[in-house]
């Protein structure tokens, strides 16, 4: 197996320990292939899934999304799309792939992807780039309503972090 192909192979194990680090928030839903060419996943964070023109924008909380490795990645960036209804600065509104610029290294790691994915999809305004947008009626929604985003507050945890307990422990200075 080729160095490319051994690549797509640990980046699904990193995004297996990514959903395993954020249990409800990240999930494999099916992957293509053996290493795999395609991976269709969920992220369960809200967003803005419509910006009907009066009223106000529809909130969603569950994603699909779908990458494709091309047959030069990491060389070259996967293709990322969106299959639930979306409205984002950095999505496309016709195909729904996600419009990540000029931003790719090889060096990035398919799970520290998703993680920038999740705060594309969150609306953090770190990652909005006013100069790059793929739909403009996002784009200036979130220039008039800065002060509410981002959307999904909440941060991914690294692939192999350790979950919260979902209880404290009980401390005692008694034995």
């Amino acid at each position: 197996m080729g160095v490319m192909l051994r690549r797509r192979q640990a980046d699904l194990e990193r995004l297996r320990e990514l959903a395993a680090a954020n249990p409800g928030k990240v999930e494999i839903v099916a992957t293509e292939g053996e290493p795999p060419s395609m991976i269709r996943f969920r992220l369960n964070c809200q967003s803005i899934t419509d910006l009907p023109a009066a009223g106000p924008p529809v909130i969603g909380g569950r994603h699909l999304l779908r990458v494709h490795f091309g047959q030069r990645y990491p060389l070259e960036p996967p293709l990322v799309y969106v299959e639930s209804p979306i409205a984002n600065p950095h999505v496309f509104p016709t195909t729904r792939r996600i419009c990540i610029g000029a931003a790719w290294i090889p060096s990035e790691t398919l799970d520290l992807f998703v993680q920038r994915v999740w705060a594309i999809l969150a609306w953090d305004p770190q990652i909005i780039d006013p100069n790059s947008p793929a739909n403009l009626a996002a784009l200036r929604w979130s220039e008039e309503h800065r002060a509410r985003l981002p959307i999904e507050p909440t941060r991914l945890r690294n692939a192999g972090a350790v979950a919260e307990p979902t209880t404290q422990p009980r401390l005692s200075w008694r034995g």
